[in-house]
């Protein structure tokens, strides 16, 4: 990564010229979005991040840089930043004592600690960083911070942290997640592994010694709560080749749907089959990060063959969205899967609701994956296309992981599949159309 800011003669303005191969940086910076979350592994360049993006802010304007301790302040935003401002000649004055600093072009940067956030009252400012604010554990300082936003220019506020140790529970994830608004909030997520600056062998070796759980953290910038339970208990579940077939009675494949090409959530079909004694196959995963076009044809295809091979009359399960443009998009899907019976399924409650009893089934012993020839064989997984056997393996993470991983769309396939072969509800309204 380089940065060189070059001062024009007239001392009143910067050219900031940044090359960087990490997108994410690139698209905090480039972002409009009032509220910036920008979640990182370590090393993936939050600081930097934060340096940059508060060193292009509107000139003449003032912004205000926190951390959580005055340690973290020093070795965090400090750190990344005053290398720059004087590297670059940039600073017309400063009060150490005050904590201010004066720039050429006219903006004004306060740096405050938050061990005392009640002191930040009565700042005036246009924009704000807070560098690795997942260790605030309450948002009582945050709301104090909001409030001093209210000087002229863009008004911003942006946050750099690794995911907190509570994951989901904690109220960054809380405020830019859970209830953000489109538009106004936007997070962007950048692993270890991303940042290409880093020594060859240091993610890998992070990895190694890290548990699981404390790595998808850590270094894959997922919003994991370390000590929470987790659903799925993955270890029961047994392995075999081929599924008993003669005792098979009950088959269907399920859809979670997605329409994101080439990233953000993926697409998964689901195929599950029930034997005679009620045991349970997972016998194929079908997954992709799909555009809608790209994401039709696939569901065509795994379709016509499962047709091939399944018994007639499996059911074919897909979402549909309270809304005009998900029953047309059901209908589409309807008469793209000619000779199924397609079942569509209005989806409410919450996930993990939902994969109850599929989980009670793995935990009692009753859940068995099968890899017989042509399954597992349509499994991406961070743009690749894996091999059966990584494939299964890749999904029994997920599993592991659930509902803590970023990924959620392989257990709520099996669920809505599960649901289709007991024939019991389960918080899903359904219907069904005959192909």
């Amino acid at each position: 990564m380089s940065t060189v800011l070059a001062r024009a003669p007239d001392l009143a303005r910067t050219t900031l010229r940044v090359y960087t191969e990490i997108r994410q940086q690139r698209a905090i910076w480039e972002a409009t979005e009032p509220y910036l979350l920008y979640c990182g592994g370590r090393g993936a360049g939050k600081s930097h991040t934060g340096a940059i993006w508060s060193v292009s802010r509107q000139r003449k304007t003032s912004g205000l840089i926190v951390a959580p301790t005055h340690k973290n302040l020093l070795g965090g935003a400090m750190a990344a930043l005053l290398p720059i401002l004087y590297g670059a000649g940039l600073v017309a004055g400063h009060n150490k004592q005050e904590g201010w600093y004066e720039l050429v072009d006219g903006k004004t940067l306060y740096f405050r600690s938050l061990d005392q956030p009640e002191f930040i009252r009565g700042l005036n400012v246009s924009w704000f960083w807070g560098d690795e604010l997942g260790i605030q554990k309450t948002k009582d300082a945050w709301d104090i911070i909001l409030a001093c936003i209210r000087g002229p220019g863009r008004r911003q506020r942006l946050v750099t942290t690794t995911p907190p140790p509570t994951g989901e529970r904690h109220w960054l994830h809380d405020t830019f997640v859970k209830r953000a608004v489109t538009g106004i909030h936007r997070v962007v997520s950048a692993r270890t592994a991303d940042n290409p600056y880093l020594p060859p062998d240091f993610e890998g070796d992070l990895r190694r010694e890290y548990q699981e759980h404390y790595a998808a953290r850590e270094l894959d910038a997922q919003w994991i709560d370390v000590g929470a339970v987790n659903v799925y208990d993955v270890a029961a579940m047994q392995t075999r080749g081929d599924p008993p077939l003669a005792e098979i009675t009950r088959t269907a494949r399920a859809c979670d749907t997605a329409a994101t090409g080439g990233g953000g959530d993926y697409t998964a079909m689901a195929l599950l089959s029930m034997d005679r004694s009620g045991h349970l196959y997972i016998r194929d995963m079908v997954r992709g990060q799909w555009a809608p076009a790209e994401r039709d044809q696939v569901m065509l295809r795994v379709a016509r063959a499962d047709k091939e091979r399944l018994p007639e009359g499996t059911c074919f399960w897909v979402p549909q969205e309270r809304s005009g443009a998900g029953i047309s998009q059901r209908d589409s899907w309807v008469r793209q899967l000619v000779g199924f019976n397609v079942v569509y399924s209005l989806e409410t409650g919450d996930k993990v609701v939902r994969a109850g009893p599929l989980a009670s089934q793995m935990g009692a012993g009753n859940v068995t994956i099968t890899r017989e020839r042509g399954m597992w064989n349509n499994y991406w997984h961070e743009g690749k296309l894996l091999s059966p056997d990584a494939a299964i393996l890749q999904f029994r993470y997920n599993m592991s992981m659930f509902p803590q991983g970023r990924t959620k769309d392989e257990s709520d396939a099996l669920a809505a599949a599960l649901q289709q072969i007991v024939r019991r509800d389960t918080g899903i309204a359904i219907g069904s159309f005959r192909g």
